[in-house]
Parts: structure tokens; sequence; C-alpha cells
């Protein structure tokens, strides 16, 4: 929230579960009580497979749902202390060879994406960007920008 802050923006993080239905409602309600509406909420993962439930319940009220469904985010929760690999001295291995073994299990030449690169992408599916329920899509889409 900081950056958004920084930013000049505002807005609020509410922690959840998406499998539980009563969580979804208490994001929905804490966002429309602090802002009075939803301009973009930003799921973690799990959303995607209820992505085309929400989105045939809220097209009717001009509502696009979006779903950024990138590779792998580099984060510390991706590499860490526990989850880095070692060389043969115990020091971690570089994020050159790092990303190298991660490239070798994606599809795209790019190990990995960063934290940044999906929030661009989530600006330009905004309201204020996006003009037509057309750009709307239930498919998880990775973006030619984050390769």
């Amino acid at each position: 929230m900081s950056l958004i802050e920084q930013a000049g923006g505002a807005g609020i993080a509410v922690e959840a579960d998406v499998r539980d239905p009563a969580d979804m409602v208490r994001v929905v309600d804490a966002a429309i009580t602090d802002s009075g509406r939803i301009d973009i909420l930003v799921a973690n993962a799990g959303i995607v497979s209820t992505s085309r439930l929400w989105e045939l319940e809220v097209a009717a009220e001009g509502i696009t749902v979006n779903v950024v469904a990138p590779t792998t985010v580099r984060t510390p929760m991706v590499v860490n202390e526990q989850t880095v690999e070692r060389d043969a001295n115990g020091e971690p291995l570089s994020d050159e060879i790092l990303g190298k073994r991660f490239a070798a299990h994606h599809p795209i030449p790019r190990p990995w994406v960063y934290p940044e690169d999906v929030a661009r992408e989530v600006v330009h599916w905004s309201p204020s960007r996006a003009t037509s329920p057309a750009r709307s899509s239930n498919r998880p889409r990775q973006s030619a920008r984050m390769h």
C-alpha cells in the first residue's frame, strides 16, 4: 500500500481466503465502506477458477472481470533462505543460475516476472483504461509486456 500512497493513490488491503465466500463478502464490504465502490480488486492465487463465475454474475452491472495470470512472480515467498538451492560451499545460488533453472520449467524465455510487472498489467486493465466490456476476459493471459 505504501507504493500506492507514494504515487498519490489510495486503497485498502484486506487479507482473505478466496475459498471462503464469507471472506469474499467481507472484502467487498470493506472496500465499499472505505471508498463507496471498487475500481480494482486484486486477488492472489486461486481466483482464476472462480473468475468465470464472477464475470457472469456482475456483467449485467457493467463490471468486467480480467484475470492476469503470469508465470512465477519473484517474491520472497518464491526465493528465500528456505527455497534457494546452495552451491558446494553452502552459498546461495546466484539469480542468474536460479533464473536459468526456473526458465527451464516455463514456456516463455523469462524465468519469472516481478511484482511491478504484474502491477503494470493490473493498471492497464483498470477501469480508467478499459473502455469496453469486450476487453474483459475469463481466460488467464500472459501479457506480451511481461515477456
